[in-house]
């Protein structure tokens, strides 16, 4: 006989995350501590978002600067790509890489590639399987999300850097028409998400809110995303921290790591002192009750 226990319904999209099914992560190669804060990897069927970066000095959090949150969120998603093209089980599928900023550069992801032991005639080939496209505004950015569905490649993962630029004008006029440009962009992406069985990434930056931190393109963009992580700076390295999730508990769960030409790589604790991985926690921890006090009021108030 049945008891009154609560049952909780379980999609199959959610037994294989769970599972973490080797197809539906695209995860980084050589960053097992990084694959770990990603709950396994970027997950295809959702939006995921890097945002950053707080930029921290001794005793306060600092604010910002695009430039940083950029630099980070490259570094991040082209290390994500190149895991991507090294996957010999994705190797008849394609990245497309939209460019809002004129940052993307085939050199960083080819040094990327060779990095991870590839000889540089094969990684010339993983770099075909890169489609980019450059936009400036909202409207081309809505162009190639129509173009892109009849595409004949097979495309895998979708990259928005930067999600906060291409939309930034719809936070200008939010009220006379902003709103609803916003809308139809994320229901294009969901709509992608569907057809192409794709994971979408998309970078940020955090801009201030009442002399709070908070990802940039207000609530409506905010409450669109499925996961997304911070990416923030310590003295001499970063660190990546989940901040929200439609799947995933919140946890405390963080990992080092260091930016090279070769992608980013974890970096453990233990090449710490005790005073200073207690500084770095004191930080850490600051970083995570500004951003989390700003983002529970915003999310409040969707």
């Amino acid at each position: 006989m049945l008891n009154s226990t609560e049952v909780n319904e379980e999609s199959g999209l959610d037994l294989f995350v769970r599972l973490r099914t080797p197809w539906l992560l695209l995860k980084l190669n050589f960053c097992d501590a990084v694959n770990e804060v990603l709950n396994g990897g970027v997950v295809r069927g959702e939006i995921t978002e890097l945002v950053g970066s707080l930029a921290v000095g001794k005793t306060q959090v600092l604010r910002t600067t695009r430039r940083v949150a950029f630099i980070e969120g490259i570094k991040c998603c082209l290390s994500i790509i190149a895991s991507f093209l090294c996957n010999e089980k994705c190797s008849n599928t394609f990245v497309l890489y939209i460019d809002t900023n004129g940052s993307f550069r085939s050199s960083r992801l080819l040094k990327i590639i060779t990095g991870n032991k590839i000889l540089e005639e094969d990684a010339v080939k993983l770099l075909s399987r890169v489609l980019v496209c450059y936009v400036y505004s909202e409207n081309e950015l809505k162009q190639v999300l129509i173009d892109v569905q009849d595409r004949k490649e097979a495309i895998s993962l979708i990259v928005i850097d930067s999600i906060g630029i291409a939309l930034s004008q719809t936070t200008v006029n939010y009220l006379e028409g902003g709103r609803e440009v916003q809308e139809e962009i994320i229901a294009r992406l969901h709509c992608l998400i569907d057809k192409l069985n794709c994971a979408v990434l998309t970078t940020n930056h955090l801009v201030y809110w009442k002399e709070k931190p908070t990802p940039s393109l207000g609530k409506k963009w905010l409450n669109s995303v499925h996961t997304r992580y911070l990416l923030a700076k310590l003295s001499d390295c970063w660190y990546i921290q989940m901040i929200h999730s439609r799947r995933f508990e919140l946890n405390d769960q963080r990992a080092l790591y260091t930016i090279t030409d070769h992608g980013i790589q974890d970096l453990n604790d233990s090449v710490y002192n005790a005073e200073q991985t207690q500084a770095m926690q004191e930080i850490i921890s600051q970083n995570w009750d500004t951003v989390m006090q700003a983002y529970s009021q915003d999310l409040d108030n969707v």
